[in-house]
Formats: structure tokens, sequence, C-alpha cells
């Protein structure tokens, strides 16, 4: 499986790993490993994760911090990573967001 990781988890990696150094550089450094390590894991086990709160989405869960990977498996040999967020933070945005199921 290929990871394809879109612009927005990008943006949302590099304001958190700028926050996170800012204050505790050996933090982001082990938050950057571990979200790399879960998201290596998706590349043999995609469905992983439980389904996420919007349809077709799964939300992988980083061991040992309170944020979350949000995914799709976009096709057999494609997995995009949509979201990277703080557990705290409103997923999905706005009210009018497709529901799981």
């Amino acid at each position: 499986m290929k990871i394809q990781w879109l612009k927005k988890p990008k943006e949302d990696l590099r304001a958190l790993f700028r926050y996170l150094a800012e204050r505790n550089p050996d933090a982001a450094w082990h938050l950057r490993e571990e979200v790399e390590k879960r998201v290596w894991v998706l590349t043999d086990h995609p469905k992983i994760a439980p389904l996420g709160r919007v349809q077709g989405t799964r939300e992988l869960q980083v061991n040992g911090w309170d944020y979350v990977i949000i995914y799709r498996i976009k096709t057999a040999s494609l997995i995009q990573v949509l979201r990277v967020l703080h557990n705290a933070q409103q997923w999905p945005p706005g009210k009018n967001a497709e529901k799981r199921r």
C-alpha cells in the first residue's frame, strides 16, 4: 500500500510540531516518531483503525498521545491521510459534514 499525505494533514503536522518544539523539543520528536510509526502500520494493515465519524474514513489513535490520524482507503493500493488532529478538536468540521452510516 502506498501512503499519500494530502496538503491539510501536512499543515496539521507542521503546526503541531512547531507548537510542541517551542515548549518541549523532546516531546515533539517523540510525537513525530509515533505518528510516522502509526501511519507506516497502515501499509500492512489498512483496516486496523475503527470507522471514522465521516463516511469512508477511519480514525487511527496515536499511541500514548491525544491525537488521531484521519485517513481513507482510496483504492486497493492507496491510503490517503486526511488530517492529524488533537482529540479535542472538532471533527468533522461544521454541522453538514457527512456522517458515518
